[in-house]
């Protein structure tokens, strides 16, 4: 019954009345149906369905900057009415607002994808020919799969590639609002069966930085000269390092005997 009255509200802030219930939410990410989903589903809203995003020829090439963690709550595009999933009371933790909202993030523009449930959003893009699609991951893309049900998916965004191995940034809808994965360039599924692995959605074109452009020098503080007085430990048994001036405080380790010791600083106590 909760599930039914989500959607019911749902269709009437759309002002859905034709008799098809479209629920727009992320499918859940444990593989569960949020709600059941239908592919004819009417359009929500001209603002975001007939955007003028460019398609990949379109799209001048650019320098990425990999997203590896979560957006502020202050971030636009994920937290604000700019994003269609957000202002309709399907935000965060949820795989296709976020994934939405990365998109927009990345075009500066509002993003010609899907606003309904993951498991649409490949065949939603095919059908209608807004943006390249295939099987290579590349950075940027928008990786979708559907459940073995047929009824639910998930949307991730394609944030490194290296070494044969592709870092994923996801949300999930009823888990983390943020996370990072990792799967093999030729199984993006990562061995499971249960997740179909349908395709990328090229947004645009995007290059890693080249390795000389990337500063990788690590800073090194300066060491400061230790200046004092050179005392040499001439006990037999060494002599013990405190937590503080004087035997009350509690030993902390020693130094050996015939040991040569700089003594930065002194401090009397007890005579």
């Amino acid at each position: 019954m909760k599930l039914l009255r989500k959607m019911t509200a749902f269709v009437l802030v759309f002002g859905l009345l034709a008799g098809t219930v479209a629920a727009m939410s992320a499918a859940v990410y444990d593989g569960t149906p949020f709600a059941e989903q239908k592919d004819d589903v009417s359009e929500i809203s001209a603002e975001y369905i007939k955007s003028e995003t460019p398609g990949l020829a379109a799209t001048a090439s650019a320098d990425y900057t990999p997203r590896l963690k979560a957006p502020a709550e202050t971030n636009k595009y994920y937290y604000s009415d700019k994003n269609i999933f957000y202002k309709y009371g399907w935000g965060i933790p949820n795989c296709t607002c976020y994934a939405w909202g990365r998109a927009y993030e990345l075009l500066k523009k509002v993003p010609n994808l899907c606003v309904y449930s993951a498991y649409l959003w490949y065949d939603y893009n095919k059908d209608n020919g807004f943006y390249p699609y295939g099987d290579e991951p590349k950075l940027g893309a928008i990786a979708c799969w559907v459940y073995s049900s047929g009824t639910s998916g998930h949307v991730a965004v394609v944030e490194k590639i290296e070494n044969g191995v592709i870092t994923f940034s996801n949300s999930a809808y009823g888990g983390e609002a943020f996370y990072t994965s990792t799967a093999p360039v030729d199984d993006p599924s990562d061995g499971r069966e249960t997740w179909l692995f349908q395709g990328y959605i090229y947004i645009g074109d995007y290059e890693a930085p080249a390795d000389d452009a990337v500063d990788t020098t690590v800073e090194t503080p300066k060491e400061e000269p230790v200046t004092g007085n050179v005392y040499r430990i001439t006990s037999d048994d060494g002599v013990n390092l405190r937590s503080g001036a004087g035997t009350s405080f509690g030993i902390i380790g020693g130094i050996a005997y015939g040991k040569d010791t700089t003594v930065t600083k002194t401090k009397k106590a007890d005579g």
